[in-house]
Order: C-alpha cells, then sequence, then structure tokens
C-alpha cells in the first residue's frame, strides 16, 4: 500500500530509538501529589459567591469549565445555562475555590489546577 502524503507511519526503529514512546500499561499510584481535580458543583443562586470544594492540598492557579447544564426543578428548566466567573484575583484556599455564576440552578463540571 503507498503511503499517502502527510501520512505518518511507525515501525519498529522508531519505536527501538526512543522518537516513539508507548504509554505504561499498569496505572498505579503516582509518586507525586495530583496538580488538579475534577469537581461538580450546582449554582443554587445567581451572582452569589459559592465555594467548590477542591481538596489538592495546595492554592490552584485556575480552572476550566469542562461542562455545564440547566439542573431539573428550577423553573424554567428550558433556559440556558449561565456563565461561570470569579473575582479576580481568583479567592482560593488549599481546599476550596469561590466561584459565581449568572443563573441560578446551574450544574457545572470544573477542573481545578
Amino acid at each position: 500500500m503507498a503511503r499517502k502524503p502527510g501520512e505518518l507511519r511507525l515501525n519498529r526503529s522508531d519505536i527501538g530509538t526512543g522518537a516513539i514512546s508507548l504509554q505504561p500499561r499498569k496505572f498505579g499510584p503516582g509518586t507525586s501529589k495530583t496538580r488538579e481535580t475534577r469537581v461538580s458543583v450546582k449554582f443554587l443562586a445567581a451572582n452569589v459567591p459559592t465555594p467548590v470544594a477542591h481538596n489538592l492540598g495546595f492554592v490552584p492557579s485556575g480552572y476550566i469549565v469542562l461542562g455545564k447544564f440547566r439542573g431539573t426543578g428550577v423553573p424554567p428548566a428550558f433556559t440556558t445555562p449561565g456563565d461561570i466567573y470569579n473575582d479576580h484575583p481568583l479567592p482560593a484556599s488549599r481546599n476550596a475555590i469561590v466561584l459565581k455564576c449568572t443563573v441560578a440552578g446551574t450544574v457545572a463540571d470544573i477542573l481545578v489546577r
């Protein structure tokens, strides 16, 4: 089979020379502290500071919103989720960060790092 332009093919020598490394087959406990964690939070009120526990053991430098949606039970159910934001600088401690959301009832998955 002919190689297409821009196509990458690997062979044994690529792996043998260390140009390509494979993932370890066993995933055990790491040798260092975890540097990020994923948390889920529900914002019960709009624009109110909500503490989010992360328990990383150090003050995180930031967060990334992985996904957000409207929780059920808060009318109107068809409203889109709100924007998640924080005060600057990020109010954080070794165990929690403080975030706000523009729409009550928003549920979000957040990566804290």
